[in-house]
Order: structure tokens, then sequence, then C-alpha cells
């Protein structure tokens, strides 16, 4: 890559390591900028990876050209950012995780230049907030699948004897 694509990068993700801080988005600080960012901070170390970046982009250029990659190091991700912000129309960032309840495999230094360089907004940090290594046991209810089993008829599901 060269020194002037450097430049552009540094310029499109410029702040990147405050993320999330409301100042370079917005004229007036919201009140719960402070709110994300010491958030956002805390459950950094159960949402991210220490040393790996494995994410995986899908663009759309004007032409409707849809195009995937694979980004595995921070310099894959600089040329990424660089083209998927001065040369497409849509791009989607796919952040995997090892299992339901583990890390992403991003670092947080990745996922803060993603998240700058397209400016998204604050509030969709509230989603990341349920991701991430599990702190205590869930012991809420969750709707799904339940069964009912009766031995007389006209009980239980739409009259069905089990």
């Amino acid at each position: 890559m060269s020194y002037a694509s450097d430049m552009l990068t540094e310029q499109l993700c410029e702040g990147w390591e405050t993320y999330p801080d409301l100042k370079k988005f917005h004229d007036e600080v919201d009140q719960d900028s402070d709110f994300y960012h010491r958030r956002f901070n805390e459950d950094s170390p159960r949402l991210f990876s220490t040393q790996t970046d494995q994410l995986e982009s899908i663009r759309v250029s004007d032409n409707k050209d849809v195009e995937t990659q694979s980004i595995d190091s921070p310099e894959s991700l600089e040329e990424l950012l660089q083209v998927n912000k001065t040369s497409s129309k849509e791009a989607y960032y796919i952040f995997r995780q090892e299992n339901s309840w583990g890390r992403f495999k991003a670092t947080k230094r990745s996922f803060q230049k993603v998240l700058t360089c397209h400016a998204v907004f604050f509030p969709f940090l509230d989603s990341l907030h349920g991701f991430g290594l599990k702190t205590e046991e869930d012991h809420k209810i969750w709707d799904g699948h339940h069964t009912f089993v009766s031995d007389r008829l006209g009980e239980g599901n739409d009259d069905l004897q089990y």
C-alpha cells in the first residue's frame, strides 16, 4: 500500500482509538457518550480476541458486482476499509465467534476501526452487549418448544392423546 493510500485510510478512520466518542460524529455531545464509552471498554475483554483478526467483508460496487474478502491481518483490514469506504455502494462485515458464548475472532482495535470508518451510530453497541463470554448464569425462561402430555382426551395439545 502506498503512502498516499495510508494517509487516506488514516483520515477515514481518524479517531478510532476513542470509539465510541460521540464528539467525532455529532456537533452536540450526547449525554450517553460516557455510558457507551465506559460499557464498551468494560465489555471488550469478554467480547474480543486479544491476538487474532479473522473477519469477512461482502462488498457491493456501484455496478452491482459482489465481492467477498477474508481479513486476517491489520494491513489487509486497512486496505479493505479504504476500498469499502471510497468505492463501494454497500459494505457488510461478518465478525464470527468461536461459539455462541465465545469472543469475536477479531480484536477490539479492528472492530473500532470498522465502526469509526463507517460512522456507526452508538446505540448499535446496545446489541453488541449481549455477545461474548458468559459472565453469569442466565436463569431466564426462554420461549421455545414445550411439550404437554395428557392421558385424557380433550386435555393438552389440540385434543390429541399421547
